[in-house]
Order: structure tokens, then C-alpha cells, then sequence
């Protein structure tokens, strides 16, 4: 772009200075007579020939042509000066800056709640593991239930909770969890995890449950959250 830029550049100013040659060319060296043909059809005057104009004229003409291309000249330079600048402007940086600003405030967020998450985690009495994506579970299991493959589940029953124990929402039933829009996606992260016919309480972040906006109503911005799931032994489409 910068290549097409300069070779531009050039063809213009040579053309500029071709042109200003030739006028400066007719300016001096440039005959002194001139014979004026009328453009109307007329048998008298057609054939008339008109006075040529004084070198004063001449002059007063040519210069005026010569004041009109430099100004012509310095608007052309001036527009071509000031798209190069605008090209040049760092608007793709502002946009990254600005993209960078926001991921290290959801870094620190998020480092933030983890560190909330952790010290829940210390003041419970059962003890949780953690899935790949930093989700931590608990749940007993006396009876060694087997885990389904989430794809298989049509139907979980979830109740949402504060962090302090608080209820925010009893039993919810979502049918076809894994398809599910209604969903949050730590809960869907987290059915590999979670064997059938236990109850199994999941501890997620707010990027993992409802993000920076919440559910619009009980649950907040940037709210870690406590799930506590139940997957029916028998899964059907039923309630």
C-alpha cells in the first residue's frame, strides 16, 4: 500500500510539473498575435479579423492560469497529504488496546472469584474435586451409580444458590441439558462428571453460570454461583 502510495506521488508531481512548464513556456515564448473566429455564422464577420489582445492582457491572462494550477497544485498535495495521514491513524490500535484492557479486567475478575470459590471451599466439610475447566464437584456416591454420557441425559433437576447458602432459585427441571440454551454452560461442563441418581453440588464462577449481565433477575453481574444437581435414575421426556 505504501508502494502505490509513492508511485502516485510521483506521477502526480511529474504531471504538475509538465504542465507548469508548458505554461510557463506559453507565458514567455508564446506568439503575440492571435486571429478570433467568431462561432456565429455570419457572411460579414465570419471572415473578419479580430485585433489581438495587448502583451499586458497577455500577461494579467497567463498569470491568472498560473495562480489557478499552484493553488490547484497545493489543494491536490493537501488532500493527498491528508489521506495519508488518516490511513496512518492507529484506529486498529485504539480497537486492540481496548480489547486488551477488557481481558485483563475478566482476568482479574475472574481471579478475584477463584479466590472467593477457595475459601467456600475450605469451610465445607465435604471434600470437592476439579474437572479440566476449573469446576469444582462434590457428591456421595455409597451405591457407585454409573455416569451417562451427557448426550443420553433428556432430563436434570438443578437448584441454584449464593455462596453463603442462600437460596436464589428451588428445584429446576431442564430437559435435553447438553442442547439447551437455558443452561449454563458449567453445568454442562460439569454432567461428565456427575453419576446418575446423586445429588451433586457444583461450584462455578460467574464466566461458567451468567456472565457479566446475570439471568436478569435473581442472579447478579459477575456472581459466582453454587449448583446443586440431581440426574433422575430413569430418563425419560416425561415430568
Amino acid at each position: 500500500m505504501m508502494i502505490f502510495s509513492e508511485i502516485l506521488v510521483l506521477f502526480l508531481a511529474l504531471v504538475i510539473a509538465i504542465t507548469l512548464v508548458l505554461m510557463l513556456k506559453k507565458l514567455f515564448f508564446g506568439k503575440q498575435t492571435k486571429i478570433q473566429i467568431d462561432k456565429k455564422v455570419n457572411s460579414r464577420e465570419l471572415f473578419e479579423s479580430v485585433g489581438s489582445e495587448t502583451s499586458d492582457q497577455k500577461i494579467r491572462t497567463m498569470r491568472g492560469r498560473l495562480i489557478k494550477g499552484v493553488v490547484c497544485v497545493l489543494v491536490m498535495f493537501t488532500l493527498l497529504s491528508c489521506t495519508e495521514q488518516q490511513a496512518r491513524k492507529p484506529i486498529q490500535q485504539s480497537k486492540s488496546q481496548h480489547i486488551e484492557n477488557s481481558v485483563q479486567e475478566n482476568q482479574l475478575r475472574l481471579a478475584r472469584e477463584v479466590e472467593v470459590i477457595e475459601q467456600w471451599l475450605t469451610a465445607q466439610t465435604s471434600a470437592f474435586s476439579e474437572t479440566p475447566h476449573g469446576i469444582f464437584y462434590s457428591y456421595s456416591n455409597p451405591k457407585n451409580r454409573p455416569i451417562l454420557p451427557p448426550e443420553n441425559l433428556k432430563k436434570i433437576y438443578v437448584l441454584f444458590e449464593h455462596l453463603n447458602g442462600e437460596s436464589i432459585y428451588d428445584w429446576k427441571i431442564f430437559q435435553n441439558p447438553v442442547s439447551n440454551q437455558d443452561v449454563p454452560q458449567g453445568i454442562v461442563l460439569s454432567l461428565p462428571h456427575i453419576p446418575i441418581g446423586v445429588e451433586t453440588s457444583v461450584v462455578l464462577t460467574s464466566f461458567l453460570a451468567y456472565g457479566s449481565s446475570g439471568d436478569g433477575s435473581s442472579i447478579g453481574p459477575y456472581t459466582p454461583i453454587v449448583a446443586r444437581i440431581y440426574i433422575p435414575l430413569i430418563q425419560n421426556k416425561s415430568l
